[in-house]
């Protein structure tokens, strides 16, 4: 039965044609019916041949093969497509060339990838992989807890040059927190400051000391300053 998108080939001249209209009658090349050429999604060689789709916020891109298709004069990969929702995108290939195609879409409908390799025929896979752009939405965001904590003790953590152990209160709660800061600041210079701290990661343990948070500081290849609340206000409220 032909199908619209339907990939045939003349085994006696080599030619291929894309069904773009599904008919009726039987597709004829040098006197004999064309044959249908299957899309493949398993077969020897999968890892070469089935693409590889990621999407990256807008960014959609199509790889030939998990492991790079190679690209040689007598074995490389024609033609490379995403269809992503109801338009399709082709790029042909040349020898040398790397099998991938990048569309810029903010279309969010079904993604569809197909490869033609000049040996081994089609392969098709509409299996997505988000892959993350380094951002966050303002949901993962509001996850991170970033208290304002007053420093009540300090003192430097025996065995190490650089890590200070604080004792905050967040309004009424005291913690231990380990920071290396060590080698920026005295310990008696943090007492009664108000620093901002991630008030909800898991505790961890440093040189066996607990540490129930984490100091938020800026800092470079040079210097490291503690975030510092310079009026005065309430511990353990949040910071957004």
């Amino acid at each position: 039965m032909n199908q619209i998108k339907q990939i045939c080939k003349c085994n006696i001249c080599g030619n291929v044609v894309e069904l773009l209209h599904a008919g009726a009658g039987q597709l004829v090349c040098c006197g004999q019916p064309m044959e249908i050429m299957p899309e493949k999604e398993f077969d020897e060689g999968t890892e070469k041949h089935l693409p590889v789709i990621e999407r990256s916020g807008n960014i959609v891109k199509a790889t030939a093969g998990k492991v790079i298709h190679p690209m040689d004069e007598d074995h490389f990969i024609e033609w490379i497509e995403l269809t992503i929702g109801s338009i399709s995108y082709r790029k042909f290939l040349k020898p040398g060339q790397l099998p991938e195609i990048k569309i810029e879409t903010s279309d969010l409908g079904e993604v569809i990838a197909r490869t033609y390799c000049n040996i081994h025929g089609v392969w098709s896979n509409n299996k997505v992989s988000e892959v993350s752009n380094g951002k966050i939405n303002f949901n993962q965001f509001e996850k991170v807890d970033i208290r304002l904590a007053k420093v009540i003790e300090a003192s430097c953590l025996e065995g190490s040059d650089k890590l200070i152990k604080l004792t905050v209160e967040l309004n009424g709660e005291t913690r231990q927190i380990l920071a290396g800061i060590g080698k920026f600041y005295k310990p008696e210079e943090l007492i009664g400051k108000r620093i901002a701290i991630v008030a909800n990661l898991e505790p961890r343990m440093l040189l066996g000391q607990e540490s129930q948070g984490m100091v938020l500081a800026a800092h470079d290849e040079q210097s490291l300053s503690v975030l510092i609340v310079d009026k005065e206000i309430s511990s353990g409220v949040r910071i957004s």
